[in-house]
């Protein structure tokens, strides 16, 4: 969507629900896995297209990430039948895996402690809160890219429904990865304050101090009637 202006026709391919159907072309599937899903069913009707270990290997990518190493929901049988092809065609699910998931710098696992700090449950444990500040990062010298997947650790607590997990991106404004389970549905919570994705898996932007916003998100939830 970035620069759209500067070409002539703009093809939007996507599997979010929240999709805006932006593009002048839009190839829009929501019960597709991933992204790459939709792309490889559209490279499989071009003519001439020819299956590579590159283009293997990175549509394989967006199947593992998108379906949680195969863990989700998403994982149906047509992921599967699209992942067992393109591992025939030279994907290395090892070497997907280990990249994506086993390798990664110190400091990450020095901001995951710092981050875990945080964790506070509310809701009579049915909602999950972590905040990552700005001090947070310069302390340890990371980025915020380095805390991704963080969201996911609380999911698993037995009785969490919920995830919120605050990014501090500027004073008074805050990046939510939203995250559930139990067919919970937070992209409803997300669309509230402009913000997309899947039913279990959304994000938006909150502003508001560290108090405000996890007000603002507990009020959104009893709103909604997310539980």
């Amino acid at each position: 969507k970035i620069g759209a202006e500067k070409f002539s026709e703009v093809w939007n391919v996507d599997h979010h629900k929240s999709n805006t159907k932006f593009g002048d072309f839009n190839f829009i599937d929501v019960k597709a896995g991933s992204t790459g899903q939709v792309v490889w069913e559209l490279l499989s009707e071009c003519k001439g297209f020819k299956l590579t270990k590159d283009i293997a290997q990175n549509l394989f990518c967006t199947l593992s990430t998108d379906t949680g190493s195969f863990r989700y929901s998403n994982a149906t049988p047509e992921v599967f039948k699209m992942a067992a092809r393109l591992v025939e065609a030279g994907a290395k699910p090892d070497v997907v895996s280990q990249a994506l998931y086993e390798t990664y710098p110190q400091k990450r696992l020095v901001l995951l402690q710092l981050v875990l700090k945080s964790l506070k449950f509310e809701m009579d444990g049915k909602l999950a809160l972590m905040f990552l500040t700005q001090n947070d990062l310069d302390a340890v010298g990371a980025t915020g890219e380095e805390s991704d997947e963080f969201v996911n650790f609380p999911r698993g607590v037995s009785g969490v429904k919920i995830v919120g997990f605050f990014k501090e991106k500027s004073p008074l404004k805050w990046k939510v990865s939203l995250r559930s389970r139990d067919n919970v549905d937070v992209l409803k919570i997300a669309q509230k304050f402009g913000g997309g994705g899947h039913s279990l898996a959304a994000g938006c932007m909150m502003g508001g101090d560290r108090d405000g916003v996890k007000s603002i998100l507990e009020k959104t939830i009893l709103e909604l009637g997310s539980f």
